[in-house]
């Protein structure tokens, strides 16, 4: 399942590593499902070979996909202590290259979780980035189309870590961004808001979620649907470590917000993982339930923010995130029975059916949706480990031309 989890980092040293990612195989096609035809356009390893994963997708207004995640370094263990932060860019839509890499201090690890781009094309990018023993809450930002970047936002807690999860845009361009943090042996669940296009950064949503010496409550995903803006992701549930809860936070100003949904099925575990805003004002939550074994993807819908109703379930499942593409059709990403998986909706999120089953051989799962309107076509970012368990970094995409 998607790594959000909370952080236990170990303190390692690493090597530095700038080299831009190298490409492996691309353009394979599945067969379609439901009409959908998907072609992986991206396919990439860290130069170590030990492979890279995206947690991010994003489109800019002039058609350039941005993916981000981070790549695996050789002197750390998979995805803990030998991490880089990078990110990756294609015009095209089909050839992908090298845009970012960063850390914030040398032999400390850092990883990208969300990306997005405004309308005037400003790339922002959050994630965390570890340094003596701690971890920052990162953002960062390119305004030449990410050609260059800059940290805009390095937030962090006394005797504790901050991690930012999730990024949206609300409608007068202001960026919001999710995280949790720890501090004092207290979880937090946060938001952070630039209202001048990410100059300066202030606090704006902060819930002390109980005792917990590890990040266990955090927003996961971000939305805006119908002039409302919403946060969703995961709390503990009664007790430290215990079973936890799908949460979902809303504003209509971006600095009051209140609790819309707070879900705890008797003893399973329930989490929000991603949120997307509809045309029509519904807004769309992902995530599963994990019971004793196994989990189940669920996606729920909301018309007027307040009130949820479930509208799909898949055994064996977990939804990472959904977005609207065209013609209000709606991709829901995320994996199931260990596979990469893509679901479409064509009548405002009310029923769903399958649109892409793919893998490399072993486990998969598709991280992140979005539609370009420029590219006419919807990309899917996630991982999926070779026959090898090597991780692989991988970018899908979805024709206009080639959707049913």
């Amino acid at each position: 399942m998607k790594t959000l989890l909370a952080l236990a980092l170990a303190s390692t040293s690493l090597l530095a590593c700038v080299t831009p990612d190298a490409p492996a195989d691309e353009g394979e096609a599945t067969q379609a499902i439901n009409g959908d035809t998907w072609t992986t356009v991206e396919n990439t390893l860290s130069e170590t070979g030990l492979g890279a994963e995206f947690h991010g997708v994003a489109a800019a207004p002039d058609g350039t996909i941005f993916a981000a995640g981070e790549r695996l370094e050789a002197d750390g263990a998979p995805f803990d202590g030998g991490t880089t932060w990078f990110v990756r860019a294609s015009a095209t839509g089909t050839s992908f290259a090298f845009a970012d890499d960063f850390r914030l201090a040398t032999g400390w690890p850092s990883q990208a979780q969300a990306v997005i781009v405004d309308a005037a094309g400003r790339v922002f990018v959050s994630g965390w980035a570890e340094a003596a023993g701690f971890v920052h809450w990162i953002t960062r930002r390119s305004v030449d189309g990410g050609t260059t970047w800059a940290t805009v936002d390095d937030f962090s807690v006394s005797n504790g870590d901050a991690q930012a999860m999730s990024i949206a845009i609300d409608d007068d361009g202001n960026v919001l961004v999710g995280g949790g943090a720890s501090s004092n042996s207290t979880s937090m669940w946060k938001t952070r808001r630039s209202t001048d296009h990410g100059a300066t950064w202030a606090e704006v949503d902060s819930v002390n979620e109980g005792h917990s010496i590890l990040i266990d409550a955090f927003a996961a995903g971000a939305c805006v649907a119908n002039g409302k803006q919403f946060e969703v992701g995961v709390v503990d549930y009664l007790v430290e470590h215990g079973p936890q809860q799908w949460q979902v936070r809303r504003s209509s100003n971006g600095t009051s917000w209140v609790e819309a949904e707070l879900l705890a099925p008797a003893g399973v575990s329930a989490q929000a993982s991603g949120c997307g805003g509809l045309a029509t004002g519904t807004a769309l939550v992902a995530g599963a339930e994990f019971p004793k074994s196994g989990a189940t993807w669920i996606l729920q819908r909301t018309a007027d923010g307040a009130h949820f109703s479930t509208v799909d379930t898949v055994t064996d499942g977990d939804a990472h995130a959904v977005h609207e593409a065209q013609n209000g059709t709606s991709y829901a990403v995320g994996l199931v029975a260990n596979h990469w998986h893509a679901r479409r909706s064509k009548d405002d999120g009310q029923s769903w059916a399958e649109s892409d089953d793919f893998s490399l051989g072993n486990t998969a799962e598709a991280n992140a949706v979005r539609f370009s309107g420029v590219q006419h076509a919807t990309f899917v970012a996630g991982t999926a480990n070779d026959a090898n368990q090597v991780p692989h970094a991988v970018v899908r995409r979805l024709l206009q031309s080639q959707s049913q």
